[in-house]
């Protein structure tokens, strides 16, 4: 399968946006699991969609700038069919050699959270070990200290690269991994900021355009629902207020857009992309 990858510059900074795959999730309860069944079946059908196969894309994003490779959140890896039988994912690999860069080449990886879909691909084609073995890995401390224990058996292979850090820490000069918990303990959104422009990715704050459109429907897995729903007005706030492009995981791809209020919720715009 042709890697797809969409291309874009903040500031200094290009950046790639890298698609992973698609995940398939057969229970719009677990996406949704606080909205109201009828409403949520009816909006999904309405826009097109089948509450029993709601895809979600998987957006990883590749920053160069002044020598420096630096990659947000890393796909599922070769684990993903292994484990849990989604073969159409892992396309991490194929789209960094698209663009020319080896594994090995990756300077910095900033994982917003530690769930399986955003760190398996850190490890290598049979998971027994670190796939970026030069990189430093940046994880929140807390994230990593209260990792979940189906990821952890194969995660504590990078404890060797791994960087933890305090909330709001500088990773390079106008990249910052901040504070965005609920989702998971130890969760984590990516200020990107250069030369006046501004790129916000906020993980799994939002999964779903109908986490925009209803923020207070929070996932099954969320650690902290309530939080989570205050980290994701938060995050939708500074996005409109501040006009930033938000590179949000699961939207569809390139997952890359501006928000805007409406009503008691948001709208996603989708950017127009080159590359």
């Amino acid at each position: 399968m042709a890697a797809t990858v969409k291309s874009f510059s903040i500031g200094d900074f290009l950046c790639h946006a890298i698609d992973d795959g698609v995940s398939t999730y057969a229970m719009a309860s677990f996406l949704f699991a606080s909205a109201p069944e009828p409403l949520r079946e009816k909006m999904l059908r309405e826009a097109g969609e089948d509450p029993g196969a709601i895809r979600c894309s998987n957006t990883c994003l590749l920053l160069k700038t002044d020598g420096t490779r630096i990659l947000i959140d890393t796909g599922s890896g070769s684990l993903a069919g292994v484990r849990a039988g989604r073969e159409n994912l892992g396309q991490l690999y194929a789209g960094l050699e698209a663009v020319g860069v080896a594994p090995q080449e990756i300077d910095i990886v900033i994982l917003t959270h530690l769930h399986s879909d955003h760190a398996w691909g850190c490890l290598g084609p049979d998971g027994s070990g670190p796939l970026f073995e030069s990189a430093r890995h940046v994880v929140d401390r807390t994230e990593w200290e209260t990792m979940h224990p189906s990821v952890a058996e194969d995660l504590n292979r990078l404890e060797s690269l791994v960087d933890l850090v305090e909330p709001d820490a500088e990773v390079v000069s106008g990249v910052r991994l901040r504070p965005a918990p609920g989702h998971s303990p130890g969760h984590g959104a990516v200020h990107i900021a250069s030369a006046g422009e501004e790129l916000l990715c906020v993980g799994d704050a939002v999964a779903h355009w109908l986490n925009l459109d209803h923020p207070e429907w929070t996932m099954a897995h969320e650690d902290q629902p309530a939080l989570a729903e205050a980290t994701r007005r938060r995050l939708l706030d500074q996005a409109v207020t501040g006009e930033m492009l938000v590179h949000a995981y699961h939207m569809p791809f390139p997952s890359i857009g501006r928000v805007r209020r409406e009503g008691t919720g948001y709208v996603w715009e989708p950017a127009s992309m080159a590359g």
